[in-house]
Formats: C-alpha cells, structure tokens, sequence
C-alpha cells in the first residue's frame, strides 16, 4: 500500500514543506511512500531533533537504505 505525501505529513505530525524539503535534499526519493520509507522518515526527524546537521542526516539515511545502520 502506498501513502501520499500528505497521508505521511499527517502520520508523523509534520509539514508537506518539510517532507518536500528533504526530498530536494536527497534524504528521501519517493513521491508515494511505502511502510518502509514512512520507517525510515521517522528516525530522520527525530535524529533532526537531536542537533544532527543536514549532511549527516544524508549520510546515515544512505547508510540506512544500504542496510548498514547496525540495526
């Protein structure tokens, strides 16, 4: 099943704008989003919320979409 973009602006209480914005940074790649991506947006916001800078955000996101975040 896929969620639009505001079904996961909604889900995870934040902004369309912000979910768009990380997508021009290149943390997400999707336009419908999948369980998955909506798993992955989550530890991005709150990792946001503890100070993480944007570049690292951008690095552990592709660490963790490799399958490397030592989950």
């Amino acid at each position: 099943m896929y969620l639009k973009i505001s079904d996961v602006a909604n889900k995870l209480n934040v902004t369309i704008h912000t979910i768009r914005y990380y997508e021009k940074l290149g943390l997400l790649h999707v336009r419908y989003f999948t369980e998955q991506e909506v798993q992955l947006l989550q530890p991005i916001l709150e990792w946001k919320e503890l100070g993480f800078s944007l570049q690292q955000l951008k690095l552990i996101a592709k660490l963790e979409k490799n399958g490397l975040g030592g989950k």
